[in-house]
C-alpha cells in the first residue's frame, strides 16, 4: 500500500474518532438535558458531526479540489456519504431496538454503527468527493 494512502486512512480514522467523541458528547448532553427520546438526540448530534467530519477531512486527510466552492464540496460529501450514514444510523437504531444488552449503553451501538459506515465513507470520499 502506498504511504500516502496509509496516512490518509490513519488521518480519516483519527478524525472519525474525534468526531465520534464530539457526537457522543452531544448525544449524552441532549439525552440528559432534554426530554427527547435517544433517537432524536442521535439525529440532532449527527448533523453537526457530518459537517465537522467534512471540514476536518477536507483540511487534513484529502486534498481539496481547486476552484470548487466549499458549499458544493460539502454537498457532494453529504450526498456521497449518505449511504454510509444510512448504514451507520441503521445499525445504531436496530441494535438499540433489538439487542437488550445494548439498550443501557447506547454508546456501544453508536460505536458499532460508526465503524460499519467508516470503510464505505473513506472509499467514497476518496474516489467521489476529493478526487483529482
Amino acid at each position: 500500500m502506498k504511504l500516502k494512502l496509509i496516512k490518509q486512512i490513519l488521518r480519516f480514522a483519527f478524525i472519525g474518532t474525534f468526531v465520534f467523541a464530539f457526537e457522543a458528547v452531544v448525544l449524552y448532553g441532549l439525552a440528559h438535558y432534554t426530554p427527547w427520546p435517544i433517537y432524536y438526540c442521535r439525529i440532532a448530534g449527527f448533523i453537526p458531526a457530518v459537517v465537522l467530519a467534512w471540514w476536518l477531512n477536507s483540511r487534513f486527510t484529502f486534498t481539496r479540489i481547486k476552484g470548487l466552492r466549499w458549499w458544493r464540496e460539502l454537498l457532494r460529501y453529504c450526498v456521497v456519504n449518505a449511504a454510509g450514514s444510512v448504514v451507520n444510523l441503521s445499525a445504531f437504531f436496530l441494535l438499540l431496538h433489538f439487542v437488550e444488552l445494548i439498550k443501557p449503553i447506547p454508546i456501544a451501538a453508536m460505536a458499532i454503527g460508526s465503524l460499519s459506515g467508516m470503510l464505505f465513507n473513506f472509499v467514497s470520499s476518496k474516489l467521489l468527493v476529493f478526487y483529482h
